[in-house]
């Protein structure tokens, strides 16, 4: 029998695991799977499951690929994330008021894609297969 990867679960340090859940709750759509004290919580959207650690230490200092970004330029993100359609998922963040960094646009690796900052600094892409 092969080995078979089927799921990736990202998990971002964040200094309130609640606030994190519940943001993406209610600015992205997520469902809230659970959330554990103040040390770890967990979203779900679909297939999809993001989870959350909180930080370790008082005043730990968390840090996204901002400081890859400034290197790189617009296109860096800390998770990407792939959907069949993108419009309604976009349409729906920005009812929800999601901090959106820019309409759905071509990416030059050929999906159409959006980026949506959340609470804590942290980039998701958002990218559609398009032919």
């Amino acid at each position: 029998m092969t080995a078979t990867i089927f799921a990736v679960m990202p998990t971002l340090v964040v200094p309130d695991v609640t606030a994190a859940a519940e943001y993406y709750r209610d600015k992205l759509g997520f469902s809230v799977s659970g959330i554990w004290g103040t040390g770890y919580s967990i979203v779900t959207h679909g297939p999809v499951s993001l989870h959350f650690c909180g930080a370790l230490h008082e005043g730990t200092q968390i840090q996204s690929n901002d400081r890859v970004r400034d290197g790189v330029g617009e296109r860096m993100w800390d998770v990407y994330l792939h959907t069949r359609v993108l419009q309604p998922l976009y349409d729906d963040f920005k009812a929800r008021g999601a901090d959106l960094l820019g309409e759905p646009a071509m990416a030059l690796h050929g999906l159409l894609e959006f980026q949506v900052r959340d609470l804590n600094g942290y980039v998701l892409a958002f990218g559609e297969e398009h032919e």
